[in-house]
């Protein structure tokens, strides 16, 4: 490799950074890493040394450090601080910063895997077919709702944004599938309208916005199409009731598995309703 007054030319210094020249040429324009010396023909020439600087920008890089980051860390207020502490209180700070990104990734994966979960469920599940099964306890954290300004296009969007943003702050709450509850009394008045719309969290929190769906006996059945068909879907779930002895003994919660972020027309939704039952007497 040719030298120059033990410099090398910006290609030959790319080479043995394994790097491109454009990618020296934004380093010299962003003031992190400049030739020791450009000649009146515009041949920019780095010192070997200098390599062990471009050796440090990729680590900082490869660490999770900015350009504008490394900057500072080249400046002369940055070494006023002493090089050793300041290069250690770069780290710390992307040690920390790299636990917060490691945290986001896992709850990204627990809610891919979820979604993947209830989409299989959704799919393979039989419609129209009730089931009694033993669930156990869980935590909702919900949001109430206005039924008679369930139709209003707004206040929903407004309520599940204040929902959403809520569930976001609290990284062990699934934001899918997004439910509702309707509670027994309504039930019993023939009043299908959902009360509070909620999202499960894994554990229980200080939160006036915790509700507690108890472990016991529940009838679960999948339908098809959405709150459209409810009520022909719930009747379904009645008259399996009835011919089994079994007799609603507290609210139903209604699951979206398949809705809006899978399907445009509601007639595709999936929908999942478990009423806490008991045995008549």
């Amino acid at each position: 490799m040719e030298k120059k007054n033990s410099l090398f030319r910006c290609g030959e210094f790319a080479k043995l950074c394994g790097t491109t020249k454009e990618t020296l040429f934004h380093y010299d324009e962003i003031g992190i890493l400049k030739p020791r010396m450009v000649k009146e023909n515009g041949y920019r020439y780095y010192a070997a040394e200098q390599f062990f600087d471009f050796d440090l920008i990729r680590v900082l890089q490869q660490a999770g450090t900015s350009l504008k980051e490394i900057k500072q860390y080249f400046t002369n207020e940055a070494q006023s601080y002493g090089e050793e502490n300041h290069f250690l209180s770069i780290l710390k700070d992307k040690q920390k910063e790299l636990k917060r990104y490691k945290q986001r990734i896992e709850q990204m994966q627990r809610m891919v895997s979820n979604m993947i979960d209830v989409t299989e469920y959704a799919i393979n599940e039989p419609y129209l077919q009730p089931r009694i099964i033993h669930c156990p306890q869980e935590y909702l954290i919900t949001i109430k709702v206005k039924p008679e300004n369930e139709e209003n296009m707004t206040y929903l969007a407004e309520i599940l944004s204040d929902h959403f943003a809520y569930c976001e702050k609290h990284a062990s709450i699934r934001k899918f599938p997004l439910g509702s509850i309707i509670l027994q009394e309504d039930l019993k008045k023939g009043y299908y309208e959902d009360r509070y719309y909620f999202s499960q969290t894994q554990k229980p929190m200080k939160s006036n916005r915790l509700f507690i769906k108890p472990a016991g006996w529940y009838a679960v059945q999948l339908h098809k199409g959405g709150d459209g068909v409810f009520l022909s879907a719930y009747e379904n779930l009645l008259s399996y009731l009835n011919k089994n002895n079994w007799q609603v003994a507290g609210n139903a919660y209604v699951r979206d598995l398949l809705g809006y972020l899978t399907f445009d027309e509601e007639e595709k939704f999936v929908m999942e309703i478990a009423v806490q039952v008991e045995k008549r007497q």
